[in-house]
């Protein structure tokens, strides 16, 4: 188990130790976020209404690195072939979990 009692599986012959569920508040750049709907993204920063950098206690919004997204608020603009990896800004509530690789 983790320090916050994850059962955290070891990946055999290689660097990385683990992968484990992180309280939000304990977040920090690089680790993955899942969302309430289905996707994910690699998390960047917790973030005020105005995209303004601030701690979690008082964010209403978080960055994410995202693959297969579209500028759109939508996840995928497969239509309009503008799909990439973008960064995106979206409402705290939209956070289901957060996740980080050991190593």
């Amino acid at each position: 188990l983790d320090r916050f009692g994850q059962e955290v599986p070891i990946v055999a012959g290689g660097r990385l130790t683990g992968i484990g569920r992180i309280p939000k508040e304990r977040a920090r750049c690089g680790d993955i976020v899942t969302y309430t709907f289905d996707h994910t993204g690699i998390f960047g920063n917790w973030c005020d209404n105005q995209g303004r950098r601030c701690a979690y206690k008082n964010a209403t919004h978080l960055r994410a690195r995202e693959g297969n997204t579209g500028d759109t608020g939508a996840v995928s603009d497969s239509i309009t072939g503008l799909d990439g990896v973008k960064e995106k800004f979206r409402p705290i509530g939209t956070v289901d979990q957060m996740v980080r690789v050991y190593r």
